[in-house]
């Protein structure tokens, strides 16, 4: 249903938009762009996995520093037959501790790293829009579409893909 009234609604304003061209004596130039393609040319970006793979190796060194003081307090517990019962009581509260201690750490850095990625895929789709709109505007377009959303066919002299690539690639140490 969706996708219907969208091919709808972009069919009636090409029409509209060739019919106002017409009555203007102007063309309309229509572009169009595989939007996924070029989400996956900046992901696949070295410098943004290296960011990313920094914070998460920085979250999992300190997860599994506490882990191993958790699993060194138990081994204590497990291997030591001489302690006091006062002792393992200690042991146990300083398990139970480091054991919450390391949910708490768990969950607030994934929701952190899940925020950051949120933010850095919003930051990133708002560049590529802001160069998508440069090169339609560099070439004289006033139409972009998405190839995904209700585009049956696309002659490849209308998808300018490639050149929003190029762009990103120039602006990349801009953002």
């Amino acid at each position: 249903m969706k996708h219907s009234t969208l091919l709808l609604i972009t069919f009636f304003l090409i029409l509209n938009a060739n019919l106002f061209s017409q009555r203007a004596n102007k063309i309309i130039k229509v572009g169009c762009i595989d939007i996924q393609k070029i989400i996956d040319k900046v992901s696949d970006d070295q410098a943004l996995k290296n960011i990313l793979k920094n914070d998460k190796n920085q979250f999992l060194k300190q997860a599994k520093k506490l882990s191993e003081d958790i699993k060194k307090l138990k081994s204590i517990l497990d291997y030591e037959n001489r302690l006091s019962s006062a002792r393992i009581n200690e042991i146990r509260k300083e398990i139970e501790k480091k054991e919450k201690e390391l949910d708490k750490y768990l969950s607030k850095k994934s929701d952190s790293l899940r925020y950051r990625d949120k933010i850095l895929s919003q930051e990133i789709l708002a560049n590529i829009y802001k160069i998508i709109k440069k090169v339609a505007v560099r070439e004289g377009y006033s139409l972009i579409l998405e190839k995904s959303a209700a585009v049956v066919y696309v002659d490849d002299k209308v998808d300018i893909t490639k050149e929003v690539i190029r762009a990103l690639e120039k602006e990349k140490g801009n953002w």
